[in-house]
């Protein structure tokens, strides 16, 4: 039997910056839990890109 996997994303702001954090939590069968952070430039968002987070 599967299990549901989980996925939650949160949005702060930091120093005009805005940080997108997306995290996923996989069933019973995988432990731990995965993460992306995505930083969003002011303005044009020119400086987007992605952050992996460590287990």
């Amino acid at each position: 039997m599967s299990h549901p996997v989980r996925t939650t994303k949160s949005v702060l702001a930091v120093d005009g910056e805005r940080l997108s954090v997306y995290t996923v939590t996989p069933g019973r069968e995988v432990p731990g839990a995965y993460g992306v952070v995505v930083l969003h430039g002011a303005g044009n968002g020119d400086k987007e890109r992605c952050l992996p987070l460590a287990q």
